[in-house]
């Protein structure tokens, strides 16, 4: 092997092949522009897995602010829902105030549903994490 580091080595193989300097230095051109392609390849592949990411995290931000926004929403009703039992407490009850009741009560079901919804799809978003060294977690690909 330390043949090959010598310069008789290569005076005798440039004197017994002068054609294999040009096709060694034409291989290793092949070879490093093949390498450059597939380094590429892989950029962008995870470049495009990053973006994948960054969208996907984006996307959670927003459901999460929905899921909040719906938070205190249901909060605020739960809040006025309260205020009137509480003023109902101190007397009688008309037919009136039970329907306004059984409303505030029904639209407070109706935001309970749609915060269970929204955290459903923010779990959903944030279950399949992106795995960066060889394609997504999930099943999906």
């Amino acid at each position: 092997m330390d043949q090959v580091f010598t310069q008789q080595f290569w005076q005798e193989i440039v004197a017994r092949l002068p054609w294999a300097i040009p096709l060694l230095l034409i291989g290793g051109f092949v070879g490093w522009k093949w390498k450059a392609a597939n380094d590429d390849g892989e950029i962008r592949e995870l470049r495009a897995k990053a973006d994948a990411a960054a969208e996907r995290l984006e996307l959670a931000r927003e459901k999460y602010q929905a899921v909040v926004g719906e938070l205190n929403e249901l909060r605020d009703k739960i809040a006025k829902l309260d205020t009137k039992i509480a003023k109902l407490k101190k007397g009688a009850i008309t037919s009136d105030q039970f329907d306004e009741l059984k409303f505030s009560s029904t639209k407070i079901k109706n935001s309970l549903t749609n915060l269970s919804t929204s955290t459903g799809s923010l779990g959903e978003v944030l279950r399949h994490p992106v795995d960066f060294k060889g394609g997504s977690t999930s099943g999906s690909g």
